[in-house]
């Protein structure tokens, strides 16, 4: 399957030349009952102009119509639109773009003040700006302090803080 991201703050309207050229996602294919068929792990490089682009491999037997949805570490989970795919074995599906949101710092695939207050503690410790995007602790995920970054150009500085509060939506009172 051809899956293609966009990450707000890489490509147009933003850094283009990012530090990381590749990206780990995640492809879930849920069938028609909301039950879970199958889930894939692959890895997109960027294109050099505004997405990540890559084949994730699902292995064969989903030949029906599904809707999907893909994800990486630190965003939330996007469905593909439209919301039902027809995926057939004998051809390269190709799915429609989907842009991430950066900042589910927590992994719960939530944007939430836990989100915030980790995202503050990075922002407030200066040493934070100058780690090397690494899997620190040898857990097979990338650090939260190291992803930051969310624009990638290697310093997680206010232009990230800036995208990370985009990201939140406003609740106005009566």
């Amino acid at each position: 399957m051809l899956v293609s991201l966009k990450l707000p703050g890489i490509g147009i309207n933003g850094n283009k030349s990012p530090k990381h050229l590749s990206r780990k996602v995640t492809v879930t294919v849920y069938d028609l009952e909301n039950e879970k068929v199958v889930e894939g792990v692959g890895f997109l490089t960027f294109d050099k102009n505004d997405l990540f682009r890559g084949i994730v491999h699902l292995g064969k037997g989903i030949n029906s119509t599904y809707y999907i949805k893909v994800g990486s570490d630190h965003t939330l989970q996007e469905l593909v639109m439209p919301q039902f795919q027809p995926l057939l074995n004998d051809r390269l599906n190709v799915l429609s773009p989907v842009v991430l949101i950066t900042g589910d710092l927590n992994g719960d695939n939530q944007l939430t003040i836990a989100d915030f207050n980790i995202a503050l503690m990075c922002f407030q410790d200066k040493q934070c700006a100058t780690k090397p995007r690494t899997d620190a602790n040898d857990d097979g995920k990338v650090d939260v302090y190291d992803s930051i970054d969310f624009n990638d150009d290697g310093k997680a500085d206010v232009v990230d803080y800036n995208y990370f509060l985009h990201n939140f939506k406003e609740f106005g009172g009566d």
